[in-house]
């Protein structure tokens, strides 16, 4: 029986993301995303774990950088913004790198609109298929009754509300039907 891997080196993580995203371009999808979320986390490895893992985020985002059919998409905070920035200096990360890695900061802060109404009911409905594999239908309102509760949600909200406000919404209101 063959041993899992317990320690993968950076260039051989990195090797395998370029080999998955070859892999994928070749069965005509058009490449591999990388979502990492939690990002801020990192400063609670300890030291030198934290300083491995900014290594590990910088050779990725490096790696992705030089890519055409590789995506990273990472979730921070600013706390994490301000932590990573410092770290960069601290391991002495080229200016370009730098440079790329504040445009693409920059970038994920533009908002993001609102999807439009028929979007979000259709999102509401996809919602409460997953709720019907996961649970006996009996025990779950109609559809008529979700497309109301949507139909509700998405008239209230504003400029200020995301599209995980509204699948927050949904996903709270099925479970208080369910309790």
């Amino acid at each position: 029986m063959e041993q899992p891997l317990k320690n993968i080196d950076n260039q051989s993580a990195v090797s395998a993301f370029g080999d998955a995203a070859r892999f994928l371009r070749a069965v005509k999808y058009k490449g591999l995303l990388i979502m990492l979320d939690e990002a801020e986390t990192m400063p609670s490895a300890g030291r030198s774990g934290m300083e491995q893992s900014f290594l590990n985020l910088v050779m990725l985002m490096a790696f992705c950088r030089q890519r055409q059919d590789i995506y990273c998409v990472y979730a921070t905070t600013p706390y994490f913004d301000h932590v990573f920035s410092a770290q960069l200096r601290a391991l002495g990360v080229d200016e370009g790198l730098k440079e790329w890695l504040r445009e693409q900061y920059q970038a994920s802060q533009i908002g993001l609109s609102i999807p439009d109404s028929r979007t979000l009911l259709q999102l509401a409905s996809r919602i409460y298929g997953i709720y019907e594999m996961a649970y006996e239908r009996h025990q779950l309102p109609g559809r008529s009754w979700l497309a109301t509760q949507s139909e509700e949600m998405v008239s209230r909200m504003t400029t200020g509300d995301s599209t995980r406000d509204f699948v927050t919404g949904v996903v709270g209101r099925l479970d208080r039907t369910l309790q």
